[in-house]
């Protein structure tokens, strides 16, 4: 049987008294978790110095509270609310970014830029396929079409990546440039 663990964090980092302040825990191998607000008077075990000092706070938080296994995407994310679909694929249009993946090989879609309706088959989408390569997507709903790189991406590498699809001719287009110089190169 694994050994129960614990992680969290606070919303804020400092706060005065009588400031909201908000854990959130993570909990692998348990529901329930110990907690109590203290004062760390003095943290350091050295055996020259005073020891480890703390010094327990009456506060409502403390006690044992339920904590439940909590899932993240990996990796960088951020997702944008849109609406207004002001995002959305209604003529023409040209998406880059400078990335360095550092798994391309992952063996599934990675998104890097996108507004992609799964259901649709509509919306737009830059990303590293499950070969590793760079590819876009851009769909219509009946007809979806993709480009992928020749080449495949290099872990670790800076890259600049950029699509574009003019909405008048269809016609898309897909880049790839590796950004290295002695600072960040292999």
């Amino acid at each position: 049987m694994t050994k129960p663990k614990l992680f969290g964090y606070s919303d804020k980092l400092s706060v005065k008294p009588g400031d909201l302040l908000q854990f959130y825990v993570n909990g692998e191998g348990t529901d329930r978790a110990e907690a109590k607000l203290v004062r760390l008077i003095h943290g350091d075990q050295h055996p020259s110095g005073p020891g480890f000092m703390e010094e327990e706070i009456d506060c409502h938080a403390n006690g044992t509270w339920q904590v439940e296994r909590q899932y993240t995407q990996l990796g960088s994310f951020l997702q944008v609310a849109d609406s207004s679909s002001r995002l959305a694929l209604e003529g023409s249009l040209t998406v880059f970014a400078f990335i360095c993946p550092t798994r391309p090989q992952l063996e599934c879609r990675q998104t890097l830029i996108g507004r992609w309706d799964n259901r649709e088959g509509c919306g737009f989408y830059l990303g590293i396929s499950q070969n590793g390569r760079l590819e876009f997507t851009v769909g219509q709903g009946a007809e979806v079409d993709r480009l992928e790189a020749d080449v495949p991406m290099q872990a670790n590498t800076w890259y600049f990546v950029a699509a574009a699809f003019e909405a008048k001719t269809g016609r898309a287009s897909l880049f790839q440039e590796g950004v290295l110089n002695r600072y960040n190169s292999l």
